[in-house]
């Protein structure tokens, strides 16, 4: 006679910190079990801690905009500590490297104009050919690059409405305060983790593979090293990311929904997961010092393959960071050779040197191709053109059933982390609400 499935209260479908954060919340009552297809806990949160260097490297979310409470407050409780962040940012031109304070002032006035648009959605090109007449065109190309790499979009597609909202929600959040975590930003995800109450529990290398539901009752069907394992459930927390919720049911993570989903065309054709490709050189020695850039943050090279770099300044290391986003991210060749090639050729023009000079003080490069990832399918979400109402309705309950998480379910800030983990706060209060 086959065994009787594990049974609990709450299933909670992936543990980046939007799942975490639910559980967190809902095991204060109730019995949860957390399915994460990865051999850790964090999803995007990724970090690495290269043997010999004191400082962890962290090649997915990085800094904390802003100054958002649900994250802060986790941090003097878990014993974390963040530091705020230089802004001093740089530009190539011309092989010289010159400081700009008030390089972004024309962008921002372009930005502001997006109320132009009135309630009617358009892209952000749309926005630049309607809108955007008189703008130099190195503004125009300065606006293009910020769009596509902070919000990991296509310019033609991201919807003007969704950079509104996030634009006020920073705003509301003093997002001009950018922190980074001492000791690096898996501790946040590992501070959620360990405050989820006994009897409920995190079970890793376990990818779901179906999900049966009806109201009243949700029947999980997940691949684990043992082999297959049935889960039942009165209710279910999705918190996987978007990319997996939009990919194929074949696929490596892939999830079957029977029935399927009824937002399945909100989660198809309102949203895009967008494309990141990050990697952080281990150099020789903090080498741009050495040629009289001591006080760099940023750089911006916007001719170069790699358009953004920063450093980890205000603390001194021999660390420099590399970010591909959005369109320059897709259809890109990443194995580590040319990730190599890419960024010597960059920083040679940037600081003006030879490329043997770069190359020489390259010790390791530590890099990750979220494209591929197959458990996030893409790095973080962004709203198409006519979506902007769709992270709210998928915020949605079905049925008092199925209920959703992670960063595609909030608006304003769609693709951080502070997101995520409001969105996993909300489903657990929600779920706490029906009871």
């Amino acid at each position: 006679m086959p065994n009787s499935p594990e049974q609990a209260d709450v299933l909670v479908l992936g543990a980046g910190v939007a799942g975490l954060a639910a559980a967190r919340q809902l095991s204060a009552s109730q019995r949860v079990i957390v399915l994460e297809g990865r051999d850790r806990v964090g999803g995007r949160i990724l970090t690495h801690r290269p043997a010999g260097f004191p400082l962890p490297i962290d090649l997915g979310p990085e800094f904390i905009h802003g100054r958002p409470k649900e994250t802060l407050n986790l941090l003097p409780k878990s014993g974390l500590i963040a530091y705020d962040l230089s802004f001093r940012h740089f530009e190539s031109l011309d092989g010289k490297l010159v400081e700009k304070p008030n390089a972004w002032d024309k962008v921002d006035r372009l930005l502001a104009r997006l109320h132009r648009c009135g309630k009617k959605d358009c892209s952000f090109k749309e926005f630049l050919d309607r809108h955007g007449k008189g703008v130099d065109a190195v503004t125009r190309a300065r606006a293009i690059t910020y769009i596509e790499g902070f919000n990991a979009s296509r310019h033609e597609k991201i919807s003007v409405q969704s950079i509104i909202a996030s634009n006020e929600e920073e705003e509301r959040i003093e997002g001009e305060h950018q922190h980074r975590l001492i000791g690096g930003y898996d501790q946040l995800a590992g501070a959620l983790a360990n405050s989820i109450k006994a009897p409920s529990k995190i079970e890793l290398n376990t990818t779901v593979r179906e999900v049966h539901w009806s109201k009243g009752l949700v029947k999980v069907i997940a691949d684990t090293p043992a082999g297959p394992r049935t889960i039942v459930a009165k209710r279910a927390v999705i918190a996987l990311p978007l990319g997996v919720l939009q990919a194929a049911a074949s696929a490596k993570a892939g999830v079957r929904f029977v029935p399927e989903l009824p937002t399945r065309s909100l989660l198809s054709e309102s949203l895009c997961m967008g494309q990141v490709i990050k990697f952080t050189l281990h150099c020789r020695t903090a080498f741009w010092e050495e040629i009289g850039h001591r006080d760099v943050s940023f750089i911006h090279a916007m001719k170069q393959p790699v358009s953004v770099w920063w450093t980890t300044h205000p603390l001194r290391t021999p660390l420099l960071t590399g970010w591909i986003g959005g369109a320059r991210a897709e259809d890109r060749t990443t194995d580590r050779e040319s990730v190599l090639r890419d960024a010597i050729a960059s920083l040679a023009a940037i600081f003006n040197v030879s490329k043997r000079r770069i190359a020489d003080q390259v010790l390791d490069v530590h890099y990750h191709d979220w494209r591929h990832d197959p458990y996030s399918l893409g790095a973080y979400a962004y709203i198409a053109v006519n979506g902007a109402a769709a992270p709210k309705k998928l915020s949605r309950p079905i049925n008092r059933t199925l209920y959703f998480a992670g960063e595609h379910t909030h608006t304003g800030l769609i693709g951080t982390v502070a997101g995520a983990i409001q969105t996993g706060y909300r489903a657990a209060a929600q779920i706490i609400g029906r009871e």
